[in-house]
């Protein structure tokens, strides 16, 4: 049953580089955890820089026209991000259940940096703010993770699989720094602030860019998954491959 496989469709669709004759893959056996840990580190660096060929956007960098949140005092947007990094995650975990099915995945990113423009409104740690300006916000460690459906798609009498019902989440376990300016070029006085109470106001912000960015990697891993079928991506199965060659 081609679910025993899904584990490699799912980590050739993080970032498996791809041939006309769609041959490269890497079978892990049900329960190989080793192979499917290997399988995804390996998966994964490929799609950073994205799979023009199939429409599958660059995730190193990365970019988000828009992200909007806030809490019940103050509210942000962001706009114009550019996200780097996602290049320097290591891949701490790897789960499927074959059964739900279910897809887990869990990074360590170190050094990401985030560049846009950036309005906020509201009360922030007892100040009352309204600027707007550019934004430089870096990093230095932060776990990010995935909890997601798998489901089956049909289409022309082909199997595909998409993932879906995303639950993203993510913690900091580094320092975060602000660099702020407003509109007039001036550094904003909401930098200090911000940078005095980063893991508070990191927690204010993390959830609406967390969701944003993790949504846009999986669009990219759906985006390939679109684009082979579980059939033809295991037609070429050879039944003796158990390790976790390079394709």
């Amino acid at each position: 049953m081609f679910r025993y496989y899904l584990v490699a469709a799912l980590c050739i669709a993080f970032g498996v580089s791809y041939s006309h004759q769609w041959n490269m893959y890497i079978p892990c056996k049900k329960g190989d955890k080793e192979c499917v840990m290997q399988s995804a580190k390996l998966a994964y660096s490929k799609l950073m820089p994205g799979i023009p060929a199939l429409g599958v956007e660059s995730s190193d960098p990365l970019y988000q026209p828009e992200i909007s949140g806030g809490v019940s005092v103050f509210n942000y947007e962001f706009k114009d991000t550019i996200i780097t990094g996602f290049a320097n995650c290591d891949i701490l975990e790897v789960n499927v259940n074959t059964d739900e099915p279910c897809f887990h995945i869990e990074l360590m990113c170190t050094n990401m940096t985030l560049k846009g423009q950036y309005s906020i409104k509201g009360e922030l740690l007892n100040a009352n703010l309204h600027e707007a300006g550019t934004y430089d916000i870096l990093c230095h460690k932060y776990k990010l993770g995935l909890r997601t459906k798998i489901v089956d798609v049909e289409n022309d009498g082909k199997t595909y699989l998409q993932l879906n019902e995303l639950k993203p989440y993510g913690n900091i376990e580094g320092k975060v720094i602000y660099k702020l300016t407003t509109l007039a070029g001036k550094m904003s006085t909401l930098q200090p602030i911000m940078n005095l109470n980063w893991k508070l106001v990191t927690n204010y912000l993390q959830d609406s860019v967390i969701g944003a960015n993790m949504k846009l990697l999986a669009g990219h891993a759906n985006k390939f998954l679109k684009s082979i079928s579980v059939q033809e991506l295991f037609l070429q199965q050879n039944p003796s491959r158990n390790n976790c060659d390079a394709f």
